[in-house]
């Protein structure tokens, strides 16, 4: 989703059918107990793998190197030499899938970062709204700082947005821990929505954060529509049909059973 910072390497989707797993191309390390790794061996002490667990270690090796080199560097600037360093993969600019793009510790350690700040704090990810319950949603964060030329705050409809519709800016209002805009959701249909606060510096960088959300008229209003009685466990999907255990009779499932039984 919107909130990936940045892809690093992780393994490839080879298909070469003559490597056992080919897309486990990443090595790490292997333990001496390790014996299940055993067919992923590489001379002995190496072990093929794939997946965020090897992806993960380039951001958290890169992530020591910077503060090695720079022990002042706080939280917020760390993550944003990553993603100001990163190679854009993908369409150009963020996108869901790749972040800022590929992780790139030169980049990161060698880049020095312009007086800017920008941060989407409210709302959570995620959140749902009902709009004809909640005609705006405020949005706060920051914005500014001494290198600042201009932030835009923007919506666009679905997951990935083609088009991007304006809430407020550009302006050049400095905005610190503060109310960037109150969004006006009444008259918007229901679905998901990205919130994209774009802030960009006098020297021509851009720093952009995310926000997903979702407007649902129906949001917190939901109806039974199983019969009373034992509770159901275990459900599950089978096909087109959802399938759960229960201690209720077959015959009539508003009794008790001393088994459980399926049912869909």
């Amino acid at each position: 989703g919107w909130i990936v910072d940045v892809a690093a390497p992780g393994g490839d989707p080879s298909s070469d059918p003559n490597v056992r797993v080919a897309r486990r191309n990443i090595l790490s390390l292997r333990s001496s107990s390790d014996l299940a790794s055993e067919p992923f061996s590489v001379g002995g002490i190496y072990y093929r793998n794939a997946g965020t667990s090897m992806s993960a270690p380039h951001v958290s090796g890169t992530v020591a190197l910077l503060r090695s080199a720079r022990p002042e560097l706080r939280y917020e600037e760390i993550r944003r030499l990553l993603r100001q360093g990163a190679r854009d993969l993908g369409p150009p600019g963020p996108d869901r899938r790749m972040g800022a793009g590929r992780l790139d510790a030169w980049a990161s350690l060698t880049l020095r970062l312009p007086a800017l700040s920008a941060a989407i704090t409210g709302p959570r990810q995620g959140s749902v709204f009902a709009p004809r319950e909640t005609p705006a949603v405020e949005v706060s964060g920051s914005a500014g700082g001494a290198d600042l030329a201009d932030w835009e705050l923007s919506y666009g409809i679905g997951n990935e947005p083609a088009v991007w519709t304006p809430i407020e800016g550009p302006t050049t209002r400095q905005v610190q821990d503060g109310v960037l805009a109150s969004w006006p959701i009444a008259a918007l249909p229901e679905g998901t929505y990205v919130v994209r606060l774009r802030v960009r510096g006098r020297e021509g960088s851009v720093y952009s954060e995310f926000l997903e959300l979702s407007l649902e008229q129906n949001q917190g209003r939901f109806f039974a529509v199983s019969s009373p009685g034992e509770p159901a466990q275990a459900p599950d999907v089978s096909g087109a049909r959802v399938v759960w255990q229960s201690r209720r009779d077959p015959e009539d499932p508003t009794r008790s059973a001393d088994d459980r039984d399926v049912f869909l």
